[in-house]
């Protein structure tokens, strides 16, 4: 009997940052989200498998350390750096060994820069023609709260969602416990992804002469031949939960995540994040779903 939802471990990596903030000399960074999803039905057989590497990488942190492995890294702990190989060696043999699928999502601050520029320049000429109509209207400039990460974060929702009605599976997304501003971040974009067909706005602004505040809604759709709501709208990703300690699933997905960005950096600054080219000669690179068949296949083997 197949499942009919699955967890899906995330963790982040790379850069951070608002998209605002962003300059020409940080193009090359990018945003990572990775995703480790787990069958309910597999749950308890895959969390023994990876409790293995992750005893191997706990009972080697010095107290008062995070179970984070860039951490291991870079420590001058021999002992800790030692056990986070091993056990970083120990995951991918298991995740490989139970044919796992690994989900990403990928966002170069390049892309981010450039689209922010494109939506302040359409947002100020828009400002601009009102002006011209209404003079007596002052229009709020708020600050954008965009961050890179949220549209990596995005990404990852949007192949999720794909992976979810391939597989007719909902799937529960559970990360660790992050920063609050950000955390909102992530719950604002799913909220958006459920209604990408069709989203509803309200543009405000202060009329000087009556000074009062006005409001016009609006709304913005999109339109794809032969694509239904269900098709452009997330269905099967439920909201995001938050664990409050790291276990193996984690740290499993931190491993993941960290050894991802170590290999995506070696890519060339304008190179393509996503696809076999993006992944060749990474450990994890044929677990990959989404880059070929081969990733689906290989999941329907739990």
């Amino acid at each position: 009997m197949s499942s009919t939802e699955a967890v899906a471990w995330i963790d982040e990596s790379a850069e951070k940052g608002y998209s605002r903030k962003l300059s020409a000399q940080t193009d090359q960074n990018f945003a990572l989200m990775v995703a480790l999803p787990i069958p309910s039905e597999h749950a308890r057989l895959v969390n023994e498998a990876l409790s293995v590497p992750f005893d191997i990488f706990r009972t080697a942190t010095p107290a008062g350390k995070k179970l984070h492995i860039t951490d291991a890294f870079a420590s001058a702990d021999g002992a800790w750096k030692a056990a986070a190989i091993r056990a970083r060696d120990y995951v991918f043999l298991v995740l490989s060994d139970i044919s796992a699928a690994v989900i990403y999502g990928a966002r170069r601050f390049s892309l981010a820069r450039e689209a922010h520029e494109r939506s302040e320049s359409v947002s100020t000429a828009a400002k601009e023609a009102m002006a011209e109509s209404r003079p007596e209207l002052s229009f709020y400039n708020r600050l954008s709260r965009e961050r890179v990460e949220a549209e990596a974060y995005e990404q990852l929702m949007l192949l999720l969602d794909c992976f979810g009605k391939d597989l007719c599976m909902i799937i529960r997304p559970r990360c660790d416990r992050t920063d609050a501003a950000i955390a909102n971040a992530y719950i604002e974009k799913l909220t958006a992804l459920r209604t990408a067909s069709l989203q509803s706005h309200v543009a405000k602004a202060f009329n000087k002469a009556t000074r009062t505040v006005e409001t016009k809604p609006f709304k913005i759709g999109i339109q794809m031949t032969g694509a239904t709501e269900q098709d452009l709208n997330v269905t099967n990703i439920a909201d995001l939960e938050v664990q409050d300690s790291v276990g193996p699933e984690l740290f499993a997905v931190d491993v993941l995540a960290n050894s991802l960005a170590d290999h995506l950096r070696g890519l060339s600054a304008d190179a393509s994040l996503y696809g076999p080219k993006a992944t060749h000669g990474w450990r994890g690179g044929g677990l990959v779903w989404g880059s070929n068949r081969e990733g689906l296949d290989a999941f329907e083997c739990f």
